[in-house]
């Protein structure tokens, strides 16, 4: 009986934290970024394909990961509106710029501003930072996907921001931030210019909903609320997702596993084909002829250096003393010239001093 009690406690809480979709009535506009069609979402409405984008300023580009098989097979957590998520814009060079048209909508009124967002290249926070500013009031400073939605998991999850906003009469939009009062002009045209400003990598963005009320009346709480209604109805599809992953990854060793020993196998049937063509080759007469002749090389080459048979060492010492002695010959002649000419020098003087005494 207890159990029961339990069970029954848990399926009600699951029930009271059930994502409610936003009224389709209520959506004035809603935009596929990076998609070039329109896709019906879950709650009714329509997402039109990529429009209102501004590319006067940096050139903007778009992504589709559904193209990339290493990332359409991945699952995204808490949204049934897969499509949206799965295509991107962004700008490797600048910002991204948007241009929300306000001429059907009633001055003096409030709106939220939803922006839809999924990190799908980094896990840890800090990678990629953007500024999120609507004009020149920034909402959201440094803005980081991935720190957002760190203690769920980082990646493929889904992180929506809802910028509540009263639209005046002025030319101005007034939105509230961390206990203060903002407020931006529109561009001329009467359009809200939406920024996503370069920090740290590039921005991204996946989708944006402009609904016609107060925070209040969106899906926000549900969103950001409790998600175990969510993961328990789909359940069977994480396990089915966890179990391929699983299968991929035991797949992939078994490839390397085999990859490896392939290469071993190669290696051993080289060298046993070297080793076969050295003795094939030793068995033929001019395999023979060749290791006579290396051996004899060798030995020849080992006994001229070791042995000296023709007395070589010799013969450059011998030449070495007979240098030598041409050396010392020719310098006693050298000193014996000098030792004639010093004697005749003597003499000469002697008869100088005779010849002068007569």
């Amino acid at each position: 009986m207890k159990q029961i009690l339990i069970a029954i406690i848990f399926l009600i809480s699951l029930t009271l934290t059930q994502q409610r979709p936003l009224n389709h009535k209520k959506i004035k506009y809603a935009i596929n970024c990076g998609s070039n069609r329109s896709k019906r979402a879950t709650g009714g409405f329509v997402y039109s394909e990529d429009t209102f984008f501004d590319n006067s300023y940096s050139q903007s580009k778009v992504i589709d990961y559904r193209q990339l098989e290493d990332f359409n097979n991945e699952f995204l957590f808490y949204t049934d509106d897969r499509e949206i998520y799965m295509t991107q814009r962004y700008s490797e060079n600048g910002n991204i710029v948007y241009n929300i048209p306000t001429k059907d909508l009633d001055k003096n009124r409030k709106y939220v501003l939803i922006l839809q967002f999924m990190e799908f290249e980094y896990s840890k926070p800090g990678k990629r930072k953007f500024n999120i500013n609507l004009g020149n009031s920034t909402v959201f400073k440094e803005y980081d996907i991935a720190s957002k939605n760190q203690n769920r998991g980082g990646k493929f999850v889904v992180q929506d921001e809802y910028i509540e906003f009263l639209l005046q009469d002025n030319g101005m939009i007034k939105f509230h931030q961390i206990y203060k009062d903002y407020f931006s002009e529109l561009n001329e045209d009467g359009s809200i210019p939406l920024i996503l400003e370069k920090i740290e990598n590039y921005p991204v963005i996946n989708g944006i909903i402009l609904f016609d009320g107060n925070i209040f009346d969106t899906n926000k709480a549900e969103i950001e609320g409790d998600n175990r209604y969510w993961l328990e109805q789909h359940k069977n599809e994480w396990n089915d997702h966890k179990n391929r992953k699983q299968e991929e990854k035991r797949k992939y060793l078994e490839e390397e596993k085999q990859k490896k020993i392939r290469f071993k196998n190669e290696q051993e049937e080289l060298k046993q084909d070297q080793q076969f063509s050295i003795d094939q080759m030793i068995q033929t007469p001019l395999g023979i002829l060749m290791v006579i002749i290396i051996f004899i090389s060798t030995f020849t080459m080992i006994y001229f250096t070791f042995f000296d048979p023709y007395g070589m060492e010799m013969q450059e010492k011998q030449k070495e003393i007979e240098l030598k002695k041409k050396e010392q010959q020719k310098n006693k002649k050298y000193y014996q010239k000098i030792e004639f000419d010093d004697q005749d020098e003597q003499n000469l003087t002697q008869r100088n001093k005779d010849s002068k005494i007569e």
